[in-house]
Parts: structure tokens; sequence; C-alpha cells
């Protein structure tokens, strides 16, 4: 071989090599990626119990607001914030990511006015203590709050109506399927967990890494109940179409769905769809919690 043809084939074997590790970087690089993902799964999933827990209830002037201490499926103490408002219907909130029950006084506050009940507010493990929060572990404190209600108030868990927001709307779905409500109401929530980020993150297999799937479709198949679901249009983290999907896939023909015009995914509620809802929820209660009240037009 001539030394022209030497150095062509050494600078082909060259190339080869650049390219081989050029690919073996990128492969580890993407490798790194998903560990990174799976690593930080929890913190993207559950980013509302990585702020300080370290708060204080916020000035309310309700009679009848208290924490109220109850025992999860595995011994975990937690502490919910109950407006006892001497009622008949009782609602259980379950909040989104960005809430923590000893600081919504004045929203169910609102709630209680609207719909003329007594409503707790229920905590997930991880918002409020050093725990670390999961999908069946955070679905599992949810049920221990409404077998709490069902105690103290000596109800059946289909005579509760659970409220949904957010993330709460996937534990709020489970609860339902698994022991049903006199309504279910969901608020900006998803079909599946995992779908949402997936679409957020469509260059990495997370269908295949997420361990908090939060399959609401799925769920949603064993409850045939009465379903309000309320939407905003302009939704960018939670899109309103993964509301419409879980809506759709919901097997009972007892149910509304309230698309709102101009509202994000951490805007507050306009007072005319509370009204809405509390004129839903009432075709279920009235009769045994009396009439519903509608609050004042904004």
């Amino acid at each position: 071989m001539s030394t022209p043809e030497r150095a062509a084939a050494r600078h082909r074997q060259s190339r080869r090599e650049r390219i081989v590790l050029v690919l073996v970087v990128v492969v580890l690089a993407y490798a790194l990626l998903c560990g990174l993902l799976m690593l930080f799964e929890t913190n993207l999933v559950y980013p509302g119990s990585f702020v300080d827990t370290n708060m204080q209830e916020e000035p309310t002037s309700s009679v009848g607001l208290e924490h109220v201490v109850y025992q999860s499926s595995d011994g975990t103490p937690l502490v919910g914030l109950l407006l006892d408002r001497g009622k008949r219907s009782t609602v259980l909130y379950l909040h989104g990511n960005a809430e923590h029950a000893v600081r919504m006084g004045p929203w169910i506050s609102q709630l209680a006015d609207v719909l003329d009940a007594n409503v707790m507010a229920a905590e997930f493990r991880g918002y409020a203590d050093e725990l670390t929060p999961g999908e069946d572990a955070d679905i599992a404190d949810c049920e221990a709050a409404r077998g709490y209600l069902c105690k103290r108030y000596g109800i059946r868990p289909d005579q509760i109506v659970l409220y949904g927001r957010s993330l709460g709307g996937g534990c709020a779905v489970s609860v339902a399927a698994s022991g049903g409500a006199r309504v279910l109401v969901l608020e900006r929530t998803f079909d599946r967990l995992v779908d949402v980020g997936a679409k957020k993150y469509p260059f990495l297999p997370v269908r295949f890494l997420m361990r908090n799937p939060y399959d609401s479709v799925q769920r949603i198949q064993n409850y045939d109940g009465p379903l309000v679901q309320i939407h905003g249009t302009s939704d960018t983290l939670i899109p309103i179409e993964h509301g419409k999907n879980l809506f759709d896939a919901a097997p009972t023909p007892d149910k509304s769905w309230i698309p709102v015009p101009d509202l994000g995914h951490n805007d507050r509620l306009p007072k005319s769809i509370l009204n809405q809802i509390a004129d839903e929820v009432g075709q279920h209660t009235i009769g045994t919690a009396g009439l519903l009240k509608h609050t004042s037009e904004e």
C-alpha cells in the first residue's frame, strides 16, 4: 500500500473513531438525562412538597375551623383542616401542588358557604412533614381522610362530595373509584399524569420511566356516580384536552363539563363558576343538605 493510500486509510479509520466517540457521548448523555429524570421525578411531580413547610394557617374568622389528626393505613399521622358548620352535607377537598391544607382556611370557608356543607381539606404526606410523597401513599392518605369523615359524621363513603383540584383530582378519582361519592368534582386535573409528562418531554421515554403515572382514565372506569368537571381554556400546565379526555372516558351518564374561558392553571376560580358548581352539586344533595347558597357575583 502506497503512502497516500495508507494516509487515506488512517483518515477513514480516524473518522470512524470520531463518529463512534460522538455516538457514545450522545448515548451516555441521553442515559444520564433519563437517570436524572428518574432521580428527580418526585421533585417534578410534587414540587409543592419541597417548599417551606413551617407555615401558619392564614387568618380566618370562620367559626368551627379546626385541625384534625388522623392516620393513614401505614400509621403515618396527618393533619387536615376541617370547617364544621353542623351541616348534613360533607365535602372532602383534595388540594393541588401549590396548596397546603394548613393554609386552606379561606378557600374551604368559601366552599362551605357556596355548598352549604362541612368541608375538610386533606393533607398528603410530604407537604407538612419530612416524608416522601408518592402516588400509592398519597392516595392512601386521602382514603384515610375520607375514613375520618365517615367515622366523625357516621356516614358512608358514597355520601361524601369529593372535590379534587389538579394533583388532588388524580387522588379524588382513585378515592371515588374505591368507595363512590355523592358527587365527584374535578377541577383542572388530568387524564393520565404520565401523558402530561410525555407531552412536556417528548424526547424522553417518560411512559417507561415514570413511577407516578396517575392513570385516572383507568380508575374512573370504576366510578359511575355524578361527575362535575371544570377546566380552564388557558391552562398551560395541564392543557384542557387532558381534562376533556378524562371527562369523555368517564362511564357515568350523569356528568357535566364546565370549560372556563381564559382561566389558567393557578388563576382564581370565578365566583360565577363556583355558583355553577353549586347548582350541579345541589341536584344531588338537596333534600339531605338543604338549599345551596350562591356567592355574590364578582
